[in-house]
């Protein structure tokens, strides 16, 4: 079995490696009836000449708004790249805009306000390009219908399938960036941030909340609505020391699992330690206060199903009917609940 996994996952890298790199096209020939879709991105680390799609480690951070085309041809759950570049616009997604903030106060203002409002931070996983990262946020706000434009924290990932143990030190080096950013988005006494992580970006999640609190912004932590962690790559011995640190988690708390992750199976053959992502037994958590739900049974194999909660269609429309109070969806997420907690997803 073990032996199976090693190969699969070798042969997935291989075929990634081979892939073109993933780069966000900026188009003026965008058909009428494509979707357009701001994303606002806070960038952890500078890069040579400030590029906005690149990364980099150097101290600092960027901002700026990329505005998505998606086109009518799209699907739920798809992000739709080209084979060969460049991008056809009627084909595929490309950009329609690009803009950048001269610091975080300006990027704050530009932040669509109104009271009580909702902002919704999506922080990307491991092997991610800032390209990457925009069009997964604005298929998830086509596909969830959201209304508040997401904000892509990007933090500098190497963007390779081999840079495994270089993300896991970018997780460290963004995480101080995270907490600066959570700290700005919550300055009002009125606003409030829902936080969902991919992937390894729940470990820099995690690292965060614990820093806030390690610093005394415990006031942070009051005004995030909700925290989704979508197939977290993350120790659960770890998981749960971050939680004993933090305290009180905000509510809700949602993980996602799956036992079917094929890119999770690889990170515990690498890391010697299953990941939280795959648990199979709410004991692996405690008595922590997070709500469990186990979407296997709804993975159609694509991304290896690592993303089934943001690609999978069949998932997509149970949770997009749970965040709309749909009480036929509420009835139905019954049966992946491993543990049960207020059913909120993405939160506006």
């Amino acid at each position: 079995m073990i032996r199976q996994a090693l190969i699969s996952a070798l042969c997935a890298i291989s075929l990634t490696a081979c892939a073109p790199p993933r780069v966000a096209y900026l188009s003026d020939d965008i058909p009428r009836d494509a979707s357009l879709h701001s994303v606002f991105i806070a960038k952890s680390g500078t890069s040579p000449g400030g590029a906005l799609f690149s990364t980099g480690r150097q101290n600092g951070m960027q901002f700026g708004r990329a505005v998505v085309a998606i086109p009518a041809v799209h699907e739920v759950g798809q992000v739709l790249w080209p084979r060969i570049p460049p991008p056809t616009p009627d084909r595929h997604f490309v950009l329609s805009e690009v803009g950048t903030y001269p610091n975080a106060d300006s990027f704050d203002r530009a932040l669509p306000s109104k009271p009580a409002s909702e902002r919704v931070v999506y922080v990307h996983g491991f092997n991610v390009t800032p390209s990457e990262a925009v069009y997964t946020a604005a298929q998830v706000h086509k596909d969830f219908a959201l209304t508040d434009p997401p904000i892509v924290f990007s933090w500098p990932s190497a963007g390779r399938p081999r840079g495994y143990l270089h993300d896991r030190d970018s997780v460290l080096f963004a995480r101080s960036d995270l907490a600066a950013l959570l700290t700005k988005l919550t300055d009002d006494s009125t606003d409030r941030v829902s936080l969902l992580a991919h992937s390894m970006g729940a470990a820099l999640v995690m690292e965060a909340l614990r820093e806030l609190v390690l610093k005394g912004e415990t006031r942070v932590l009051e005004r995030i609505s909700s925290v989704i962690l979508v197939a977290p790559d993350l120790d659960p011995e770890v998981f749960r020391r971050q939680a004993r640190d933090i305290g009180k988690l905000p509510q809700p708390f949602v993980v996602f699992v799956a036992t079917n992750d094929e890119a999770l199976r690889f990170a515990s053959l690498f890391s010697f330690e299953r990941r939280l992502g795959a648990i199979q037994d709410a004991s692996d958590i405690g008595e922590l206060e997070v709500t469990l739900i186990d979407l296997t049974s709804l993975g159609d194999g694509q991304g290896f199903n690592h993303e089934i909660a943001l690609t999978s269609p069949a998932a997509i429309r149970l949770l997009k009917g749970v965040r709309e109070g749909d009480p036929t969806a509420l009835q139905a997420l019954e049966q992946y609940l491993v543990r049960p907690a207020p059913p909120i997803i993405l939160a506006e």
